[in-house]
């Protein structure tokens, strides 16, 4: 489950159904669906509710622009049919991406209260631009999950940074599972670092490939790039071409068992392009492991350089190879920087801790209901 279904899981598990009687609007089909009906909620799929695409998750070209106008009316008209027949009093959007639903709720009941959760920084260009001014029109609370995050939208202090969540009874300290590392077949006096995200361009897995290619001069290291599927996918094909045949990356494809990889691995690493959040990051500060990733947006305000992790420079290969050889030849320093990680994570990303946050704002705004 991707960041944003997985911020929302955190939430409606908390959620106190004797106060709020929630409906989940999902817009495809998948085995996300299956994950929130196990919470007992009501869950509808609805296809005709179509995103308008503009934030650094998305990226942007001309195909997602002209679908972006395509899906508008029909989302609106749509939108509006539902929030007419169920009449809520809040509406909480999982992104900043939905503003349209946002219009059709106003045009309904100009009193329903519009909640949108910003999960990615917005685009700095036009369909970016359309997001920022819109949203700032029609939603009367944001949730940013980073400051850098909220720095992207525009408000009228009707914003709280809430950041990313983890369940830390998934994501255990305590668990020390070495069965992702054995099955890699990587002995215990082996360095393990460990790529946890999405294959997409936006993640810089090029300049992981690249830093791999500067370390193999040190078979002790190995790079685990997770993650990888059969889908014919042009980036995808890139860099299961590009790092086939170098002996210190191994490919991985997509596997569930997450916190397993993690307690398996020595470091976490990130290098992406773009400043969105990484929660491979906080997953695995939640379990005492130290990450390296790029010095940009949200990783930026969860790795405490020096202390928690190592930032880089985004696209530099030379540098992330630099560090990972760094806390590989420190074994006493990647425990001390997971043990301040854990501390940090236990303080900022506890998710039972944040989803009060976030209801805090529920009461607060259904106060003026």
């Amino acid at each position: 489950m991707g960041g944003a279904p997985k911020n929302l899981w955190y939430l409606l598990k908390e959620l106190d159904k004797n106060i709020y009687d929630p409906f989940l609007f999902m817009i495809k089909s998948g085995p996300g669906v299956k994950f929130f009906k196990e919470l007992n909620i009501p869950v509808f799929v609805d296809k005709k509710i179509k995103p308008f695409w503009g934030s650094e998750g998305s990226g942007m070209n001309w195909k997602i622009f002209i679908k972006n106008f395509l899906g508008f009316f029909s989302t609106y008209f749509r939108a509006r049919q539902i929030i007419k027949d169920i009449n809520p009093e809040i509406i909480h959007l999982n992104t900043t991406c939905f503003f349209h639903v946002a219009m059709a709720a106003k045009s309904v009941n100009p009193a329903i209260k519009i909640i949108s959760h910003v999960q990615e920084p917005l685009l700095k260009s036009f369909p970016g631009k359309i997001l920022k001014y819109m949203n700032f029109f029609y939603v009367d609370e944001f949730v940013p999950v980073s400051k850098f995050d909220e720095s992207t939208i525009k408000h009228k202090e009707n914003s709280s940074v809430v950041y990313n969540s983890v369940d830390f009874n998934e994501f255990n300290i305590e668990h020390k599972s070495k069965k992702f590392r054995y099955e890699l077949q990587i002995r215990d006096d082996e360095i393990l670092v460990t790529y946890l995200g999405r294959i997409i361009y936006q993640n810089g897995l090029e300049y992981l490939i690249d830093a791999a290619k500067l370390l193999k001069d040190y078979p002790e290291i190995k790079i685990a790039i997770t993650g990888l599927t059969e889908v014919n996918e042009e980036y995808q094909n890139k860099i299961k071409k590009e790092s086939s045949g170098i002996p210190n990356i191994i490919q991985v494809p997509f596997r569930k068992d997450v916190p397993d990889i993690i307690a398996s691995s020595d470091i976490i690493v990130f290098p992406s392009v773009v400043p969105h959040f990484a929660r491979s990051v906080i997953e695995a500060a939640a379990m005492g492991k130290p990450s390296i990733a790029s010095n940009l947006g949200g990783p930026a305000e969860s790795i405490m350089n020096g202390e928690t992790g190592l930032l880089v420079p985004p696209k530099n290969s030379k540098a992330l190879a630099n560090a990972i050889k760094y806390l590989a030849d420190d074994s006493f320093l990647r425990f001390s920087m997971g043990q301040k990680a854990y501390e940090v994570a236990k303080e900022k990303y506890d998710s039972k801790v944040n989803a009060q946050k976030v209801f805090q704002i529920y009461e607060g705004i259904n106060d003026t209901v």
